[in-house]
């Protein structure tokens, strides 16, 4: 809001008026008057940037992974194994989304991409380490599309001996076809092999190598499915 001020000065000259032979003035230099005035200007608006209001997106939790998923240890028995237990309610019709991991295809076509050699990242995040039975030089790298059970594609990824490699992905291809619903399709870690187990993973997988339970020898194995309070049983190393 604009404020301006205007100082009007007003000066009587002096005058006589006879009226009926009365002067109405003595005569004298009339007074100078003073007048100020306020004008008041209201500046004009400026104009409002427009404001756009979208709408959060809806969120659809039926294929939502449970946060206590993994993290509640079974009791372990006599045989260092974990004690199997009753399903949870949450579990028994499991239909769950894989949690976040390689990026998604852009498309639903089948792809596979081989490498002979696993890249470095995925053998410092796999459970591969020295002293394996099988050395790593032997092993090759896989990625390929799989339907979730929230009906969506995802990129899966296995680390499979090299000889077996393209049998292993054309077998996936099939299920691929018959959206066969799979919850994970990922390489496990040496902190996910080595950490108490929870019996409700659904992981599946290739190559894990992993001590044999009660023995000292070391077992290689090729999981394709760990069950929900499942337990993967001893198994006899093979020989070479």
């Amino acid at each position: 809001m604009l404020s301006r001020t205007w100082i009007v000065t007003l000066v009587g000259a002096a005058c006589a008026t006879t009226l009926a032979g009365c002067s109405l003035v003595d005569g004298t230099t009339s007074p100078t008057v003073t007048v100020t005035a306020h004008a008041t200007t209201t500046a004009e608006p400026s104009a409002q940037p427009a404001v756009t209001i979208t709408a959060a997106p809806t969120v659809d939790g039926t294929y939502a992974r449970p946060l206590w998923l993994g993290q509640v240890p079974l009791d372990m028995g006599d045989n260092n194994l974990g004690v199997p237990g009753d399903t949870p309610e949450a579990l028994q019709d499991r239909r769950l989304e894989p949690r976040a991991w390689l990026p998604d295809p852009e498309s639903e076509e089948w792809f596979q991409r081989i490498s002979m050699d696993v890249p470095q990242d995925v053998v410092t995040r796999s459970s591969w380490q020295a002293g394996c039975p099988v050395d790593i030089s032997e092993m090759a790298y896989i990625e390929m599309p799989y339907w979730g059970f929230d009906k969506k594609v995802h990129t899966g990824e296995m680390i499979i001996h090299e000889d077996h490699v393209e049998d292993v992905a054309k077998a996936f291809e099939k299920i691929f076809d018959a959206q066969y619903p799979i919850e994970e399709m990922r390489v496990i870690s040496r902190e996910e092999r080595d950490s108490p187990p929870t019996g409700d993973h659904n992981v599946t997988s290739g190559f894990t190598c992993r001590q044999i339970v009660g023995a000292c020898r070391t077992l290689v194995a090729a999981r394709l499915r760990q069950g929900h309070r499942h337990q993967s049983l001893p198994q006899p190393v093979p020989s070479r």
